[in-house]
């Protein structure tokens, strides 16, 4: 029996809320608190920013969907843009995907992802480069023209330096899914082959709104790896869906995520990796490799903000987190 696939929105039936003991490090914490609890001071290596989720929309929530807040969601993006821009040092901010959610029509979903994009223009502005994740929401967009707009039509997935001695690599977990890629293409055949082979009652995390990696991209990745050993070099990896247990909740992760955080672990270049999609957050260290959910803009009261600032140490990120997100301390050898 085949089985079909639609690409749906999880809604509160569908997902288990966490529980307030299984949250890990929720404490907000000012920036003088953070200092103290760290023993931090002074100037970092350098520093970059981080919002997830943005899920712009101009429209109500459904019925189901509780501490939603789709329409104020470019109000709160340009919160933490003026918040980014009052730092002179910080030249990046890494969306973590979803960009958009999607909208009743074609031409309604067409006019939030201008909208979004006009709001992002103020990071070039401010002299900040975004580095965009993809999403499974982004692809309510036609995937060409998705490509085209984010700067991603060379390749999805991607690499650049940081700072010396410091390299970014975002990955791209739709890759393999059955939302990125038209019904009839071969990239999706494989994607389905896939899900069927994997039962959702064993594999929670193949539900249609995840994704993973194919295998050219963890052949990519790997070769990343080895040249980022080579080089002496740290890695701080990106990508949309969640990699390890733990990080999130099993609704929310990458279908191979055990794959990919695998290969992280196993490379002594790797200090952590950061993610959206699931929107109240998480943590979990795996080997000794820090991954880290970043807390969702669109579920954002507009009295609020949510964003982090990544301050990087020879040997610890601290994440500076405002509003919804969390503050970190991530030691790493």
């Amino acid at each position: 029996m085949r089985i079909t696939y639609h690409c749906a929105r999880p809604t509160a039936s569908h997902l288990p809320r966490k529980k307030e003991s299984e949250r890990r490090l929720v404490d907000r914490k000012s920036s003088t608190a953070m200092e103290k609890d760290t023993g931090i001071h002074g100037p970092p290596l350098f520093r970059f920013g981080l919002v997830a989720d943005v899920q712009y929309a101009d429209r109500e929530p459904d019925k189901d969907e509780k501490a939603i807040y789709y329409r104020e969601a470019i109000p709160t993006l340009r919160k933490a843009i003026d918040a980014f821009g009052q730092h002179k040092d910080i030249r990046r901010v890494v969306h973590l995907g979803d960009i958009i959610d999607g909208n009743v029509t074609a031409e309604k979903t067409q006019q939030d992802f201008d909208d979004v994009l006009e709001a992002f223009e103020e990071f070039d502005r401010q002299g900040i480069q975004v580095c965009h994740v993809l999403g499974n929401h982004c692809f309510r967009v036609r995937r060409d023209l998705l490509l085209e707009r984010l700067g991603l039509e060379q390749q999805p997935y991607y690499a650049m330096q940081l700072h010396e001695g410091w390299r970014l690599i975002v990955l791209d977990t739709t890759d393999l899914s059955l939302c990125a890629w038209p019904e009839g293409s071969s990239e999706y055949q494989e994607a389905l082959k896939y899900a069927e082979d994997r039962p959702l009652e064993d594999h929670p995390e193949m539900v249609s709104w995840n994704g993973g990696l194919r295998e050219a991209q963890l052949d990519w990745l790997k070769a990343q790896l080895r040249d980022a050993e080579n080089a002496g070099e740290k890695c701080i990896v990106c990508s949309h869906h969640p990699l390890a247990a733990g990080c999130a909740r099993p609704t929310h992760m990458c279908w191979n995520g055990q794959e990919v955080s695998d290969i992280l672990a196993s490379s002594p270049s790797v200090v952590g990796a950061f993610h959206g999609h699931d929107h109240q957050g998480g943590y979990a260290e795996y080997n000794g490799k820090h991954f880290t959910t970043v807390e969702a803009i669109v579920e954002c009261p507009p009295d609020s903000v949510a964003y982090g600032i990544v301050d990087v140490y020879p040997s610890s990120l601290v994440i500076r987190g405002a509003g919804r997100v969390t503050s970190r301390k991530l030691d790493f050898a």
